[in-house]
């Protein structure tokens, strides 16, 4: 049980600190909130961007890879170049029937690296991580509580 626990709690750290440790690196974390890239990268999945230099943009995507958008919204958008026409870019998401309207080379944030599906959810809000930490101490309470009613 001890070695569960310590390998559980090995991979929730290396996580945190890659996930909060990237930004350093120039790589942005976001979470999907739409379907439009199912069954790539699902709703609620945790994306990793690599942001693009925009003077380097056309160098570093190609037709096939999944870029990050700003649209002037809050969240970027997460498409699919399906067509690179000198600094016009054609996204679609994989999901949706119609291609987007053609973007410039400037309004790409960056490239994704790799998406984790679902643990998206909870960088969502700060509930799920109440929850989690309600749930550690309530488990490490009655821990000692059974441990204190075993000595007596």
């Amino acid at each position: 049980m001890k070695i569960i626990r310590w390998i559980l709690l090995a991979i929730v750290s290396i996580f945190l600190i890659l996930t909060l440790g990237a930004r350093l690196f120039g790589v942005q974390y976001y979470v999907v909130r739409t379907s439009s890239m199912h069954p790539s990268v699902p709703k609620f999945s945790l994306v990793y961007i690599k942001e693009l230099n925009p003077a380097d943009v056309l160098d570093e995507i190609q037709v096939g890879d999944i870029i990050s958008i700003d649209t002037g919204g809050t969240l970027p958008l997460m498409h699919r170049i399906i067509e690179i026409d000198g600094s016009t870019i054609t996204t679609k998401g994989d999901h949706n029937d119609t291609a987007d309207d053609p973007i410039n080379s400037e309004q790409i944030i960056g490239i994704m690296i790799f998406s984790i599906p679902v643990l998206g959810f909870l960088f969502m809000s700060v509930y799920p991580w109440i929850i989690i930490t309600l749930l550690i101490i309530l488990y490490y309470g009655i821990r000692y509580v059974i441990k204190e009613l075993k000595k007596a």
